[in-house]
């Protein structure tokens, strides 16, 4: 597991293993997916739940929050293997974003929406 808090993604090349939690940044939001298995040049990954609220971020007197919400394994989501692409990084399809090590907070990996937008 990435024990990153709330910091920036960290690079997209680097290696997961299985039962690590990534996420797909979005513009207003992030989708997260769970690594079930790993090869030098695959994931086996699914797709997550959201569970609880976190925190919730009021940020720069904005009214709208900035929620992060906790990521819960789902095994009924069907599985995707994704390939290493040449820039080294994991994409679900061609038009995703790069796959990152999910944010933790208090030990929880977590998605986020952004209401601000």
């Amino acid at each position: 597991m990435s024990t990153q808090t709330k910091t920036q993604p960290q690079h997209p090349a680097e290696t997961f293993s299985a039962g690590d939690m990534l996420v797909e940044m979005l513009v207003t939001d992030s989708v997260g997916w769970e690594v079930l298995a790993t090869t030098a040049q695959t994931l086996t990954i699914r797709r997550t739940k959201t569970g609880k609220i976190v925190q919730s971020d009021n940020l720069e007197g904005n009214p709208y929050p900035l929620v992060w919400e906790e990521m819960v394994p789902n095994p009924d989501a069907q599985q995707h293997v994704v390939r290493r692409r040449g820039d080294g990084t994991f994409r679900v399809d061609r038009s995703a974003r790069p796959l990152f090590a999910a944010p933790v907070i208090d030990g929880i990996p977590v998605t986020r929406t952004d209401y601000r937008f």
